[in-house]
This record gives structure tokens, C-alpha cells and sequence, in this order.
């Protein structure tokens, strides 16, 4: 599809996947990238819908634009939650109440478990589930 290219470097433990040269438009390109069920995972996406299943494991997630849905798992897994949404909706799920305004929304959670997940998305909703 186009002249989209996925480049990835392993190094040990570690994997870098970038991709590079996507279309413009949202409705041409889609991509499906797998891990590990557990693993810890740090996403940046400059624009589009990103779609995260669930993973065991500490999540640090940044986008600027578009709609982002992330299955949590449980709840008893996380030590640090910190999301935030700065124009659009936050869905916290099972993380208790988004706090904040029409223009900024936020959710902070400290529990007992071991991974961390932190969620920032400059335009569009953000749904925990």
C-alpha cells in the first residue's frame, strides 16, 4: 500500500519499530503491529486512531490527534496511572472519575501493582477499558 516502510531494530530485549512514509489520509493506511503479551510498551503517534489490545505490562502512550482506546486489564496491576486528554473526551474506565474541564481532562490513580500507564493525547477521546 503507497510507500509506507516499517523499520525495526532489535537489541536484545528491546525492539524499535518505527514507520515512516504513510499516506496523509486516515482512511489508506492501517497497520497492525504485535508484541509479546507482556511487555512494556512507549507508542508515539503524530495523528490517527490507535487501537492498543491488551498487554501485561507498563504503557506510555503519546499522540497528538485522534481517538485511543486501551484495554487495561486489572486494575491491581498498576502502580502509577496518569492520562490525559487535552481537548475531547477521557473515558478512565475502572480508574474512578475523570477530573478537569470542557478543554482538559485528566484521571491519576496509585495502586499496589508493579506496571505503569501513562496516556497523553492532545485532540480527540482517550477510552480506558
Amino acid at each position: 500500500m503507497g510507500n509506507a516502510v516499517a523499520e525495526i531494530v532489535v537489541k536484545g530485549t528491546t525492539a524499535d519499530v518505527v514507520v515512516r512514509k504513510t499516506p496523509n489520509s486516515s482512511k489508506s493506511f492501517h497497520a497492525v503491529i504485535e508484541v509479546p503479551k507482556v511487555s512494556d510498551v512507549a507508542i508515539r503517534l503524530s495523528a490517527g486512531d490507535l487501537d492498543v489490545d491488551e498487554i501485561t505490562g507498563s504503557k506510555d502512550i503519546e499522540t497528538r490527534a485522534g481517538d485511543v482506546k486501551i484495554a487495561v486489564g486489572s486494575v491491581d496491576s498498576y502502580s502509577k496511572v496518569d492520562a490525559s486528554v487535552g481537548i475531547g473526551d477521557l473515558s478512565p474506565g475502572p480508574f474512578g472519575d475523570a477530573k478537569g474541564s470542557f478543554l482538559s481532562k485528566s484521571v491519576n490513580y496509585a495502586g499496589k501493582g508493579t506496571h505503569t500507564l501513562r496516556a497523553r493525547l492532545t485532540v480527540g477521546d482517550l477510552k480506558l477499558r
